[in-house]
């Protein structure tokens, strides 16, 4: 097989420097009307996350293996990124990216509904969780015949998907921790809740593009 030429290497590099840009550019506009443009960001998320990321070497074994070492890495690097772009938090845009990705939609329903059903999970025969696109579904169908409110649309999800004993006893303890800290303190262990929740309740979230 021929090795490209320094022609078409600088050419490939500047066809990406040029994505990179728009999609940077996208982000930013979007960014500034993020309320009215949630499946747009989610959408400009994935498609970010498609084109600099990507996806494993189907044929060398070492570069596989790389990427899958590195995807949770390159994947909060890449919200890092968009999130200074946007100026939205990373745990806003890791829900869009989120929601998505799970690709279940229902017209004429807020974004907001849309995440309250992420929560829909089937447990495999080996105990691992997954995210249960048709439960999300129903339950998004209920709401729009229903017309549920966005509050009532997560009481049936967590009417259908409790929370256990164990993580409402950990969250009083979070709750008595927050009282003690200051503002700022506060501020650092949300984020740092929220992260840690994202990966607990989502440890698929990243491996199709990470």
């Amino acid at each position: 097989m021929n090795k490209p030429t320094y022609q078409e290497t600088e050419e490939r590099r500047l066809h990406s420097l040029k994505q990179k840009e728009d999609w940077r550019a996208e982000g930013r506009k979007l960014g500034q009307s993020a309320s009215s443009h949630a499946w747009e960001i989610g959408h400009w998320l994935c498609r970010g996350a498609e084109l600099f990321i990507g996806e494993p070497s189907q044929t060398n074994k070492k570069e596989r293996r790389l990427w899958h070492a590195q995807r949770r890495e390159n994947w909060n690097a890449f919200i890092a990124e968009a999130a200074d772009i946007t100026n939205l938090s990373d745990s806003a845009l890791r829900q869009y990216a989120r929601v998505v990705r799970h690709g279940v939609r229902v017209d004429d329903l807020k974004f907001s509904h849309h995440i309250e059903v992420q929560r829909a999970h089937r447990v495999d025969e080996k105990g691992k969780r997954s995210f249960d696109g048709t439960a999300a579904l129903q339950i998004l169908n209920l709401a729009k015949e229903n017309k549920w409110t966005v509050v009532q649309t997560r009481e049936e999800v967590r009417r259908r998907f409790p929370t256990s004993t164990a993580s409402t006893s950990s969250f009083e303890k979070a709750k008595r921790l927050l009282a003690d800290l200051d503002i700022f303190e506060k501020y650092d262990l949300i984020a740092f809740i929220q992260s840690t929740l994202d990966e607990i309740d989502n440890p698929d979230e990243g491996e199709k593009f990470l």
